[in-house]
């Protein structure tokens, strides 16, 4: 009788659920400190922090390198599809920095001081015991574009109408702690 009844306690707590993994990821760790990795993204490589009041809506915020210059950012996303651990979210970023793209001269490039991006994205996301991760892409578009002006060895070429882009896609993928 009395392994009988072991064998069903250790059974059941095998087989049970428990209660961590239960309980919404959100509820239990609302805030998340992130390492992100990203190519043409609001932060490209840099680290941001995350607190979701509830488990559909997270706001957040942080500090990156892209491939020129320093940049901040600011992010909010709602999560219409979301399950205890999982979501499928929508998010608005607005970036800030400085900007610098070369042209086809190698000693000509298109600067801005400050350039304002905004970057509609979308992405799923896992939160786990601890664990948060994310993947995102999108569109960004550049909202100053009379702030970049050409400098270098031939300016006269590169303000000639050379085209170059305000909007480009990005991506990238956000790994982290939940607490």
């Amino acid at each position: 009788m009395r392994g009988t009844r072991l064998l069903l306690i250790a059974t059941t707590a095998v087989v049970a659920p428990s209660a961590t993994a239960r309980a919404d990821g959100w509820a239990t760790a609302p805030r998340t400190l992130e390492a992100q990795l990203g190519l043409a993204s609001p932060l490209g490589v840099g680290v941001a922090v995350d607190v979701a009041p509830v488990r559909w809506l997270s706001v957040g915020a942080g500090v990156g390198r892209s491939a020129t210059a320093v940049q901040v950012a600011g992010c909010v996303r709602a999560r219409p599809w979301a399950g205890p651990h999982r979501a499928l979210y929508l998010g608005a970023c607005a970036s800030a920095g400085r900007y610098r793209e070369p042209t086809s001269s190698d000693a000509t490039y298109r600067e801005a001081a400050r350039a304002y991006w905004a970057s509609p994205e979308i992405g799923v996301e896992w939160r786990g015991d601890h664990v948060a991760a994310r993947i995102f892409a999108g569109p960004t578009f550049l909202l100053n574009p009379d702030a970049v002006h050409c400098t270098g060895a031939s300016i006269a070429a590169c303000e000639e109408g050379e085209t170059w882009g305000t909007a480009m896609p990005f991506g990238g993928v956000a790994i982290g702690w939940a607490f």
